[in-house]
């Protein structure tokens, strides 16, 4: 990516609300029939963006908050989607359960990510919303759902990898804030 192009990148990823999004649409129906929550759309209370882009010289970091850690886990899941495709509606095409363990907290959020880069690298789906099951400072249970990109849409940035380089999640006021770095 051209430097010229990586600044109207981080302009136009981190600009928008993240309520425009456009990353699934409330209640929809995973494949599978079971109802999975948008957790894409931030709660009413929630006043702040839930991630932003922060400029980087080589790579992409972004910042994200949640409320809780699940929220959390799931506005880092959205910003990966939204930098790899871009703003579009992605519709739930099947889901599947993951069940992820490490060592530490920040290590589950770097495995929930890989997780998440694998699906789309090795199978070409996006990750559209979750229903977090369970989560511990070493273990993520989730029902994911994964949707096929529209065709004739072109992938916004081609992400590498998911960085552990100054990653920490820290407690800031009454949420949750981590700064991620994606290898791109």
């Amino acid at each position: 990516m051209r430097q010229r192009d990586r600044r109207r990148f981080f302009v136009n990823a981190g600009s928008a609300n993240a309520r425009d999004s456009g990353v699934s649409a409330p209640g929809t129906e995973a494949s599978s029939g079971n109802k999975i929550p948008n957790m894409t759309s931030p709660p009413k209370t929630h006043k702040r963006r839930k991630w932003r882009v922060i400029d980087h010289t080589a790579d992409l970091r972004i910042e994200a908050r949640g409320e809780s850690l699940p929220e959390l886990f799931l506005n880092c899941a959205q910003a990966l989607t939204v930098l790899l495709v871009g703003r579009v509606k992605v519709a739930p095409t099947e889901s599947r359960e993951l069940t992820l363990s490490a060592p530490s907290i920040e290590d589950l959020l770097v495995e929930w990510l890989r997780e998440l880069l694998f699906d789309h690298q090795v199978h070409g789906r996006v990750f559209v919303n979750a229903e977090v099951l369970g989560l511990s400072d070493t273990l993520l249970k989730a029902r994911a759902a994964f949707g096929k990109v529209p065709e004739g849409h072109s992938m916004q940035c081609e992400i590498k990898a998911v960085t552990y380089h100054g990653l920490k999640i820290v407690r800031r006021g009454d949420a949750y804030v981590v700064r991620i770095i994606f290898d791109i």
